[in-house]
């Protein structure tokens, strides 16, 4: 039944949903998250943000964070899903 509504959701191009998600990587050190805004989905991994549309899911640009809040984003342990 679910590959049936996924192919129906996909034929009328109805954007897929996204769930907050923090993952750390023990083995690069990369933090890697998704989070949804009014606006857009940001996929971030490490210190550099990809921008989706949340609406259509286009691809829209990237951006990188600054290096301080990227030591705070890194130091990623008990609230973050363990591999």
């Amino acid at each position: 039944m679910r590959y049936l509504l996924g192919k129906i959701f996909e034929a009328i191009k109805m954007p897929g949903l996204v769930k907050p998600f923090r993952y750390y990587d023990s083995e690069t050190g990369q933090v890697i998250t998704i989070k949804t805004s009014r606006f857009y989905t940001t996929l971030t991994v490490g210190s550099k943000e990809f921008f989706f549309n949340r609406e259509s899911g286009k691809y829209d640009g990237y951006g990188a964070m600054a290096s301080d809040i990227t030591a705070l984003v890194s130091d990623c342990t008990a609230d973050c899903i363990p591999k």
